[in-house]
């Protein structure tokens, strides 16, 4: 009997690398997050170490830079890519129904 999650997509396995890096300190950045822990250097290495992964010793560095002083939708945004598109504007400008008049 088939499941709903027989349908699911492969996600596809980091290609090389620089891939596999940026995904190890991706789900560092998410642990600490998740635990409302700060985003630091220190943290994120502590981390990594403790899971035995081993990156590019830029990448702590720079995680901590981009992430550092803001809040928990804007971490969230960043790191997830969420966040819905801005509006746009209704009405004629924006092809609504006054632009059909």
């Amino acid at each position: 009997l088939l499941s709903l999650f027989d349908f699911r997509p492969a996600m596809p396995a980091p290609a090389n690398q620089q891939e596999k890096e940026e995904l190890a300190i991706t789900y560092a950045a998410l642990i600490l997050h998740d635990d409302n822990l700060p985003i630091t250097e220190e943290n994120l290495n502590a981390i990594l170490t403790a899971a035995d992964v081993k990156v590019q010793p830029f990448w702590p560095r720079v995680f901590a830079k981009l992430l550092e002083g803001k809040d928990s939708a804007q971490i969230d945004d960043i790191i997830l890519g969420g966040g819905a598109a801005p509006a746009v504007a209704g009405g004629a400008a924006a092809g609504g129904a006054e632009a059909a008049a």
